[in-house]
């Protein structure tokens, strides 16, 4: 009969995901074993957010898929998180009241990202208003004494972060308006000598 030899296949690096391939499932089987001379393709599937950077051996040394089982092997499916990091909401405060109908909200620049979703509505499912470069956004369509919910997710080529849902009030009454009476024509007589 001919030699059989183990095939063990480990996820490694900053991300997640899984591998594939005649016998193995890994996340859940990850340990085959096969006949000398067997070629195995091995196929890496990335979880949202990572990517899929190489193969490597017990050393460290590169491999490439298909594999040929000629002895004993560890095969180490290196993945790599890339999605952003989350935004750090900062105005209006989680629950704030009174908010004039130009309100702009901000948030800090989150790591990764290369750019923001805004999502702001009265109830879920928020709806997307914008993408943007900036860190901070003026919603449009605000009402007098109404309630909204916002989030801002972060965004890459690889993904992205969904943020933390904020609430804020808009005030229940506009603004001031600000008239000026112009001042009183005075009467007077002036009388001139000739």
């Amino acid at each position: 009969s001919a030699q059989r030899y183990t095939l063990t296949v480990k996820l490694t690096g900053t991300g997640a995901g899984r591998v594939t391939g005649t016998g193995i499932n890994c996340g859940a089987d990850c340990v085959e074993t096969y006949a000398a001379g067997t070629t195995i393709e091995l196929t890496a599937t990335p979880a949202p957010c990572s990517r899929a950077v190489q193969w490597e051996n017990e050393s460290g040394a590169s491999l490439t898929s298909p594999l040929t089982i000629t002895s004993n092997l560890t095969v180490y499916a290196v993945f790599d998180a890339c999605c952003p990091a989350p935004v750090t909401l900062q105005s209006p405060a989680d629950g704030a009241t009174n908010q004039p109908l130009d309100t702009t909200l901000t948030w800090q620049a989150a790591a990764g990202a290369s750019s923001y979703d805004v999502f702001v509505g009265a109830s879920d499912p928020l709806a997307k208003q914008n993408n943007t470069l900036d860190l901070q956004y003026a919603p449009v369509g605000l009402t007098l004494n109404a309630a909204y919910r916002w989030r801002v997710d972060a965004v890459n080529s690889c993904g992205m972060t969904p943020g933390t849902v904020r609430t804020f009030t808009t005030t229940a009454n506009h603004p001031p308006t600000i008239t000026s009476t112009p001042p009183a024509m005075v009467n007077r007589t002036y009388q001139y000598d000739v």
